[in-house]
């Protein structure tokens, strides 16, 4: 039983680093769920207007969860598959806690 509660307050620790590093990186969250609602790419300009997130968008390529590309003269920023997952997830969240709130 020790090792047990052991492992869940370690495992707990990793999460919480984790989070820690999320809501620290301003944005990173918000452009998670910008590009699965657009569409899985956009241009870094349009998604940059509603998040200023560059510390954010650095997070999430070191994470693995977006991309950055030059599409012609342009930076495009695209989700992995693993980031649509965490979107979806993060958008799902998002739902149940806005459920019954009458601004939807």
């Amino acid at each position: 039983m020790g090792n047990k509660v052991e492992e869940s307050y370690e495992r707990f620790e990793r999460y919480r680093a984790l989070t820690y590093r999320f809501f620290r990186a301003y944005g990173a969250l918000n452009i998670l769920m910008l590009l699965e609602l657009l569409g899985p790419a956009s241009l870094l300009s349009e998604v940059a207007r509603y998040t200023k997130g560059g510390a954010g968008l650095r997070l999430l390529e070191e994470l693995g969860l977006v991309k950055r590309f030059k599409a012609d003269r342009t930076e495009v920023v695209m989700l992995t598959d693993k980031g649509s997952k965490v979107a979806r997830l993060l958008i799902q969240a998002c739902d149940v806690i806005l459920e019954g709130d009458c601004g939807e």
